[in-house]
């Protein structure tokens, strides 16, 4: 007798947008997957496009490019396979975001012009309006802010024409954070007046906090800090008295995933630092963990691996003594880890990480299958990866901290820094100091293109073939460290490091 197929679970892309509008990202990954799931079963093309798109916008900053781009061109493939019109413009908007924040301009740029038409065939305002906000958001990562700012116009004019109040507010807060990248700082924070007024007027003083922490921004910008502290500490006092550290929480992982989101890596983190200075009181407290968690984020953006990883050591700390209270903290912690270690060349430690992690986001979608909690098997296997953190700090701590030198240049094999003339220049970040690490293991001897790749993993580049890739970073190392050293190339194979 054939078995019976067993029915999958209904998950609506409600479920998935609820999930993520409460920054359970974790969760809403896990739905989203789901939702594809269902909608394969019951062949809904437009929910099985929406959803695998809600995956690859969900995941950036916690996959790699190579997936991010899997993501996206299979959900672009389904809008070609008799999607609805809505459900196309649903998707260019994701996608656009995504392939913004992976650095591909020009897709993002052909998914905008998609949703923009898509909107306009359908008569679709408010589609429309999230069309012109992707088109400023593109802008405004390509430094073109006069039209970043035009493109906001467009959508303030359709969100004021349809009375969407709090789409209102949200637009004056992108134009205010547009005007202090042009330097006008006093029409930043006159739009930051407008959005008090505004939010008061309404009812909105949810927002308060994110307006007030974007004021302090402004204030420290002009060098006013006494003003930034006062303001930034009137925010947290708002969070604390209100939906205390949830609630800033909130804030801060928006605007943190606004400002990653433009690559505005360093704004990022001077932000965070700032806002860990006024919390010390929250110091050792679920929130601090939080912060650890996303500054580790911030500094692995920015190809700052190993200040990443003494962020993220004491997070681990805290966690395993709170056991699984904090098992999504304990997932992000672990996501970051690995790309850190993957930064670093640590290549066989990384890819044990993200093992774990699928194993550990696995035990989520068991429990939320069954409608049971498995306490016993997220101790456990929380307690094993904790063990092999404990492993990875040790292993890292042994590592032979040699010094490669040339003439007036120093650098450290360990974590990448080095010195001319004596002077601290700077830090080999992301691929280069494993690569430069294997060239000078091999001094004087050919290293393929293959070798040097295979220090690098999947990223942006991987769409290059492998010598312009190698080329790449090669040049990367020679130009950062100002020529002091010599890699010369061999036709067609790869490099040598001339070396005494």
């Amino acid at each position: 007798m054939p078995r019976k197929r067993q029915k999958l679970p209904k998950t609506t892309l409600d479920e998935v947008y609820d999930a993520q509008s409460e920054n359970r990202w974790d969760d809403a990954v896990r739905l989203a997957q789901q939702a594809e799931e269902y909608a394969r079963a019951e062949s809904d093309v437009d929910s099985l496009a929406i959803s695998i798109a809600y995956q690859a916008e969900l995941k950036l900053g916690h996959a790699k490019v190579a997936e991010l781009r899997r993501l996206a061109k299979r959900a672009a493939k389904l809008t070609e396979k008799g999607c609805s019109p809505l459900a196309r413009t649903t998707v260019f908007l994701k996608l656009g975001y995504v392939y913004v924040a992976i650095g591909d301009i020009d897709q993002a740029i052909n998914q905008a012009y998609g949703a923009i038409e898509e909107a306009r065939n359908l008569g679709d305002s408010r589609k429309e309006c999230s069309s012109y906000i992707l088109f400023s958001q593109i802008n405004a990562v390509r430094g073109e802010l006069q039209h970043a700012l035009a493109f906001v116009r467009e959508a303030m004019s359709i969100a004021e024409r349809n009375s969407q109040i709090e789409l209102q507010l949200s637009l004056i807060l992108r134009r205010a954070r547009i005007y202090r990248q042009m330097g006008d700082l006093s029409t930043a924070l006159d739009d930051l007046d407008k959005a008090e007024a505004l939010a008061v007027e309404h009812g909105l003083e949810k927002h308060n906090g994110g307006i007030m922490l974007t004021r302090a921004f402004i204030y420290r910008s002009i060098g006013d800090h006494d003003r930034a502290r006062n303001v930034r500490s009137k925010a947290i006092e708002s969070a604390s008295s209100g939906f205390a550290q949830v609630s800033l929480q909130e804030i801060v992982a928006d605007n943190v995933g606004v400002m990653l989101g433009g690559a505005f890596y360093t704004d990022t983190l001077r932000y965070l630092y700032s806002l860990e200075k006024e919390l010390t009181a929250w110091r050792g407290s679920s929130f601090s963990l939080f912060l650890d968690v996303t500054i580790a984020t911030a500094l692995n953006a920015k190809g700052q691996n190993q200040a990443a990883l003494k962020r993220l050591w004491p997070a681990f700390s805290f966690v395993s003594s709170e056991s699984e209270e904090h098992y999504d903290e304990f997932c992000d912690a672990v996501r970051q880890l690995s790309i850190a270690l993957e930064g670093l060349g640590q290549n066989d430690h990384a890819k044990k990480l993200v093992s774990f992690l699928d194993d550990l986001l696995d035990v989520q979608r068991r429990e939320f299958a069954h409608g049971t909690m498995r306490n016993l098997a997220k101790t456990r296997l929380m307690e094993e990866v904790t063990r092999y953190i404990d492993f990875v700090r040790y292993d890292l701590r042994n590592l032979p901290g040699r010094v490669f030198k040339v003439g007036g240049l120093r650098v450290n094999l360990k974590n990448g820094e080095f010195l001319i003339d004596g002077k601290k220049r700077g830090e080999l970040i992301r691929n280069r100091l494993p690569i430069f690490a294997l060239l000078v293991r091999h001094k004087n001897q050919l290293v393929t293109y293959d070798q040097i790749l295979s220090k690098c993993g999947d990223d942006a580049l991987a769409i290059l073939n492998k010598k312009e890739r190698a080329r790449y970073y090669v040049s990367a190392i020679r130009k950062q460290l100002k020529h002091k050293v010599k890699i010369e190339p061999v036709t067609n194979k790869g490099y040598r490091l001339l070396a005494k």
